[in-house]
């Protein structure tokens, strides 16, 4: 096999897993509703039972009349705290223990969503969604133990959805849309400046007293860690459609997807050096031709995935109803990340070999008068990351069950509150994730440093939400 030289894996050691956990599997958002949150989202495609079927089924539209507005705030509170269990260096140069403390990346996030529907007629109603379908926010210290897999890591999408719903008879409808989407994307791990000299001096691409000129000789130093950053955004769409057939009163069945979105994420990679020595060495480089530790712009493909929802609802008595909700998504787009240096640097590319996932929810609701009702729901979520070898510390994922209640209380005929609380018990991810162009590297290339540990993780959401119909 083709022998990989430090040169050449470069890029891929500095950027490696620079991918984007929430509440969904992946890195999916799954609270678009404060109703649909209580029932652990358990009947998306299927219940319309507020202006949030925009979002999961525009042909639940043609359940409501006049104009219903449905506005939003999820509180989202992830614990993700890593126990080290023996990350090592690179073997290369001593395979010593990285250096650092364990630490709890999760960061608390509020997530906004606003929704309108409108009937025009008897025969078609129009719609609106502006929500948050995907994202991450992760923020370690910048010395503890995984910081050359991640520091920041900060996805962010704003999706805008017009929709149009057609009632073709008293039992069935159907409805369109398109998404608008815009993603921002901002990453940055520590870079192991010590290390890069001393590889690249064994490989004969810089004389090796420059590492001893420099005082770059302590491969894993936090003393002479680098920081690097990769920021970039993009515009793109994509559409969706549902089906919802109601075949006897209080029995409604529904259908939907939502296609793909390809993003082509343009921006710029910066390397930021504190100490004088790697900013003396990363400016020879640049000076002497080469792209490894220069400034310079970057492109970078992301697909996100597409899913189908097919939903029930049953009402088995004015108080009691119950829905259940299968949803598949396509994680297995998410093959490999590559960034795409404008210069001539080569590609860093990460493998990802995700995998497509299943949720499977069930829920009900109880209506103890006009004006309040109790709801509940549990829930499985698979996890896309095949094994621990390709989980990085951007996306501890890993299977979870969600347990769901909320409750709702009428204000007055035409305005209502509803209030959820989630708990989501995440079976513990496990890591040994090498920062490499590959997690199993081939036999005779470099030994690459590994982080070796587990999450114990969870996630508490609260969320609030206020309905008004006009």
């Amino acid at each position: 096999m083709k022998k990989t030289s430090v040169a050449s894996i470069l890029p891929a050691l500095i950027l490696a897993g620079f991918t984007s956990n929430v509440s969904g599997a992946g890195f999916a958002i799954a609270e678009q509703s404060v109703k649909g949150l209580g029932t652990a989202f358990s009947g998306g495609a299927a219940s319309a039972d507020d202006a949030s079927t925009v979002w999961y089924n525009p042909a639940g539209m043609t359940q409501f009349s006049g104009t219903h507005v449905s506005q939003a705030i999820h509180g989202i509170f992830p614990n993700a705290e890593f126990k080290n269990n023996g990350s090592t260096n690179h073997p290369a140069f001593g395979g010593a223990p990285l250096s650092g403390p364990n630490f709890d990346g999760g960061k608390d996030a509020i997530v906004p969503n606003f929704y309108l529907t409108h009937k025009i007629n008897e025969t078609i109603y129009v719609g609106l969604g502006m929500n948050a379908p995907f994202g991450l926010v992760t923020d370690h210290d910048k010395d503890w133990v995984g910081r050359y897999h991640a520091l920041r890591s900060d996805v962010a999408t704003v999706n805008i959805n017009p929709s149009i719903a057609f009632k073709i008879t008293d039992k069935f409808s159907i409805g369109y849309g398109v998404s608008v989407q815009y993603i921002d994307v901002k990453l940055s791990n520590a870079v192991d400046m010590s290390g890069t000299c001393l590889g690249l001096a064994s490989a004969g691409v810089v004389p090796a007293a420059n590492c001893a000129a420099t005082g770059l000789t302590s491969p894993g130093s936090l003393a002479t860690d680098s920081e690097a950053r990769v920021e970039g955004d993009d515009w793109s769409w994509g559409f969706n459609i549902g089906v919802m057939f109601e075949p006897m009163e209080g029995t409604r069945l529904g259908a939907h997807y939502r296609s793909k979105i390809g993003h082509e994420v343009t921006g710029a990679a910066e390397f930021f050096h504190t100490h004088p020595g790697a900013s003396a060495f990363a400016g020879g480089l640049a000076l002497a031709g080469s792209p490894l530790l220069s400034n310079q712009e970057i492109t970078a493909a992301l697909d996100l995935p597409e899913s189908i929802s097919v939903s029930a609802y049953h009402e088995f008595n004015p108080k009691w109803s119950v829905q259940g909700d299968v949803t598949w998504m396509k994680w297995k787009r998410f093959d490999e990340l590559r960034i795409d240096f404008v210069g001539n640097r080569p590609d860093a590319v990460t493998p990802e070999e995700w995998e497509s996932t299943y949720r499977y929810a069930l829920g009900t609701t109880y209506k103890m008068n006009n004006k309040m009702s109790f709801r509940g729901g549990v829930a499985f979520d698979e996890t896309p990351i095949p094994n621990k070898e390709l989980r990085t510390p951007r996306i501890a994922d890993e299977d979870r069950i969600w347990v769901a209640i909320g409750g709702s209380y009428s204000l007055s005929d035409s305005t209502s509150i509803d209030v959820g609380y989630t708990h989501i018990f995440v079976k513990d991810p496990e890591i040994d994730y090498s920062a490499g162009p590959h997690a199993n590297p081939e036999p005779g290339s470099l030994p690459e440093s590994r982080l070796i540990g587990e999450y114990d993780a969870s996630v508490d959401i609260i969320s609030v939400q206020l309905n008004m119909e006009f």
